[in-house]
């Protein structure tokens, strides 16, 4: 197995500075990109992004980029105590991003964005200090904001250091692209809202439920697409675009003007029949592997209207 490749891409990010006025970073994945973060593992820029005419307000080209899974992720270094990527009580803070998601297993909580439980030396597990993933629910998608407070001694049960809210609208994976945003207030767990595709949406606290504790906060990377050293389960599949951390609770209009659409919805592609595909004869005895090339994706089977690829080796 070949090991993770390792590449220096450039993508636009601000000053990594509280600012009321602008985000904090954001990622747009377009071609004027100037900033460095350090790309692993099979992240492809220029991909297509939300274009018109169904998303009117992106330019023709605008471009995202894709994450093949498998810890495939950017990391971004923490400037250091007190740097913009810190948040504690008292500190409003929004997440958003405009996700394709690609593939669903049940146990899925893809990480679009965090800070902390990347893994690296010197820093505890368990140090979330924000992060905006899509969750598996009920075979479709949630959007999810997870945070951890400092571990108590006399807690009764092994996850109260972790605190989760989840939406519950959903969207089906394949169905296109979609913005997602979560709004917070740390330290006031009512204050809590999420959106999915410009609309409000309820959600529910689970875990260590809704709490006024200050979150850990440390001096841990960034990470986009991917977290727990890159574990499966957590790293995302898919196209993301428009990824960014705001220190303020955006405006109601704003994030409702954020998704707009034209035409009808994105069927979701359906699996094809599993049928056993033309080999041609088998001497008795004998095993064969047929080989193709330029499946449409690594991760699941055809689905219809999809082709196999041709044939290009064979083995018995």
């Amino acid at each position: 197995m070949n090991s993770p490749r390792l590449t220096v891409f450039a993508f636009l990010c601000a000053a990594a500075t509280a600012s009321a006025a602008a985000p904090v970073a954001r990622w747009d994945f377009n071609e004027e990109d100037t900033s460095r973060a350090v790309a692993v593992g099979a992240v492809q820029r220029d991909v297509p992004g939300p274009r018109p005419p169904m998303f009117p307000d992106f330019e023709r080209r605008n471009t995202a980029a894709k994450f093949g899974g498998a810890g495939a992720h950017l990391a971004l270094a923490d400037p250091g105590p007190g740097s913009g990527f810190d948040f504690t009580n008292g500190d409003t803070i929004t997440l958003e991003a405009w996700v394709e998601v690609e593939g669903h297993n049940a146990s899925d909580n893809l990480y679009i964005i965090g800070k902390g439980r990347t893994g690296a030396p010197g820093f505890a597990a368990d140090n979330q200090n924000w992060a905006l993933r899509v969750r598996s629910m009920g075979g479709k998608f949630a959007v999810n904001f997870l945070f951890a407070t400092p571990r108590s001694a006399t807690a009764t049960q092994r996850d109260a250091h972790w605190h989760r809210w989840t939406s519950t609208r959903t969207f089906a994976s394949g169905s296109g692209w979609h913005h997602i945003a979560v709004t917070y207030r740390f330290g006031d767990p009512a204050s809590i809202r999420g959106w999915l595709d410009g609309a409000p949406t309820a959600g529910s606290w689970d875990m260590g439920g809704p709490t006024t504790a200050a979150p850990v906060v440390d001096d841990d990377a960034i990470w986009i697409g991917s977290s727990i050293k890159g574990s499966a389960t957590a790293s995302f599949r898919g196209s993301l675009d428009g990824v960014a951390v705001h220190r303020e609770v955006l405006p109601e209009a704003e994030l409702k003007a954020r998704y707009r659409r034209v035409g009808p919805a994105t069927t979701v592609a359906k699996a094809a029949p599993a049928v056993m595909p033309e080999v041609g004869a088998i001497p008795a005895g004998r095993v064969l592997a047929t080989f193709h090339e330029g499946m449409p994706t690594h991760d699941r089977w055809l689905n219809e209207g999809e082709k196999l690829p041709a044939e290009t080796m064979r083995w018995s």
